[in-house]
C-alpha cells in the first residue's frame, strides 16, 4: 500500500433498463454484496475500484446483447435517419438498431487524490517511483512470506512459470455470493 496510486473514480449511468444495476462487494468477494438498484438514470457511484470487487450489470435482453456479426470494431453511431435510435455497423452493414431508452450511457471519471501538497509533489516529481526490479523483488518477498515457493527468475517479465505462480498466489476466485435478481449477460452466459 506505500506504493498505491490513490484513485477516486465516479461511475454515473444514464439507463432506463430496469434490470441493470451495480453489484460491489464493500467488504471482500467472500462477503455478501450489495447492488445499486435499477433504474441507474443519472445516478453515480464514488469508488476506488482498485480496492473494490465490483461488476456493471448486464442491461438490456440477452438476446440483443451480443448480435450477430460483433466484432472488435464494430463501430457504434447515432441513426442519421431518426435521432432517437443507435446503430451498430461493420462498415456499411448495420448489425443492430436500439432505441436510446434501451441502451446504457455510461461516464467513468478518474482522479488521483492526495493527503497534502507534500504528497502531490512527491509524486510529481517521481522522488518515489518503483522500478520494474524493486516490484518483482516486493513480490517474490510477499509471495515467499505467504509460503510459496518461488524462483527468482532472470526474465520475470517473460517467464511463463514465475508468471503463472505469481498468479496463482493472488488469484482471489470468484465472489462467493451473487444477488440472485442481478442480470448476467450474453458473455457470461457464452463462457
Amino acid at each position: 500500500k506505500d506504493y498505491l496510486i490513490k484513485m477516486a473514480q465516479v461511475i454515473t449511468w444514464f439507463s432506463r433498463d430496469e434490470g441493470s444495476g451495480f453489484t460491489y462487494w464493500p467488504d471482500g468477494p467472500l462477503k455478501e454484496p450489495k447492488r445499486l438498484m435499477p433504474p441507474v438514470y443519472n445516478r453515480g457511484v464514488l469508488v476506488q475500484n482498485e480496492l473494490l470487487m465490483h461488476r456493471g450489470e448486464a442491461n438490456g435482453p440477452i438476446d440483443q446483447q451480443r448480435p450477430a456479426g460483433l466484432t472488435f470494431d464494430t463501430r457504434f453511431a447515432g441513426d442519421p435517419a431518426d435521432r432517437d435510435y443507435w446503430l451498430l455497423k461493420n462498415d456499411d452493414q448495420v448489425i443492430a438498431r436500439h432505441h436510446t431508452d434501451e441502451l446504457r450511457f455510461l461516464v467513468h471519471w478518474s482522479a488521483e487524490v492526495f493527503s497534502d501538497y507534500a504528497e502531490l509533489k512527491q509524486n510529481m516529481e517521481g522522488r518515489d517511483n518503483l522500478t520494474h526490479e524493486q516490484a518483482i523483488d516486493m513480490l517474490i518477498k510477499d509471495v515467499r512470506s505467504k509460503g510459496i515457493e518461488i524462483e527468482t527468475p532472470t526474465d520475470p517479465l517473460r517467464d511463463g512459470v514465475f508468471i503463472q505462480t505469481l498468479s496463482a498466489a493472488y488469484d482471489i476466485g470468484r465472489p462467493a455470493i451473487y444477488p440472485e435478481d442481478a442480470p448476467v449477460s450474453a458473455f457470461s452466459q457464452a463462457a
